[in-house]
């Protein structure tokens, strides 16, 4: 059953970029789903399995409706299909690995926030690696009545690896 508004917990978000559509944060109302922690923990690791297996379908059993993307170059993708037409596509690229090491979590309430270092690398039709790239991933996910679900999605770039 949807929440109705609190304006008092109505925090506005203004748009900074064309890229990007103003829209209404509400904080979630819900508690922990029945699942608790262990379902985020189930959470997590399916939406990084389905990553690394280039597993759309999976991937967007991790969702939520309202899931923001944003790609190590700054594109934002807001909702469901635009970000699933995106990672559509990466998963299409042949011959990249990604590979995730959480650095720390945090749950409050119906929040939780997972932060990973990740390296991505690109490989040659021989195996070899061709390049890479080190992120700090960051997954922040809702609870729901239906379970945790992924709401933002956020790679910033890092220096090169040596």
């Amino acid at each position: 059953m949807p929440v109705a508004p609190d304006p008092a917990r109505t925090i506005p978000v203004t748009a900074t970029s064309p890229q990007v559509t103003p829209e209404v944060l509400i904080p979630s109302a819900h508690p922990a789903p029945p699942a608790g922690l262990d379902g985020l923990d189930a959470v997590v690791r399916r939406h990084l399995d389905a990553i690394t297996a280039r597993d759309l379908d999976a991937y967007a059993a991790t969702l939520g409706e309202h899931i923001t993307l944003v790609l190590p170059g700054g594109r934002v993708c807001s909702g469901r299909d635009r970000v699933l037409d995106a990672v559509g596509q990466m998963f299409t690229t042949p011959r990249w690995t990604q590979d995730f090491t959480e650095l720390r979590r945090s749950v409050t309430g119906g929040t939780a926030f997972v932060l990973f270092d990740s390296v991505y690398r690109e490989h040659d039709e021989a195996g070899a690696e061709t390049g890479r790239a080190r992120l700090l991933l960051g997954l922040t996910l809702t609870a729901t009545p239906d379970g945790w679900l992924v709401h933002a999605d956020h790679s910033t770039p890092l220096p090169e690896l040596r």
